[in-house]
């Protein structure tokens, strides 16, 4: 699996976990950051990828530092 996919991975699965432990709803979440729930959905199926400042936007959304969006699983 190429670097840059398995960095999606990351995202995807830690975006997930985060919003889900947050009690945040994807349209909810997706609606606070003035983006698609579809394309909040496909980021978090690692289909999409996303800038420096969509990660940053999540990241702060979910009170979290960016960095570990994209740490390793584990």
């Amino acid at each position: 699996m190429p670097a840059s996919d398995e960095i999606l991975r990351r995202l995807a699965v830690h975006i997930h976990r985060i919003r889900l432990e947050r009690g945040v709803s994807q349209e909810n979440l997706a609606h606070e950051l003035d983006m698609h729930r579809a394309y909040l959905g496909s980021i978090e199926r690692a289909e999409q990828n996303v800038t420096l400042k969509t990660l940053s936007q999540l990241a702060e959304r979910l009170g979290v530092d960016p960095a570990d969006l994209i740490r390793p699983i584990g």
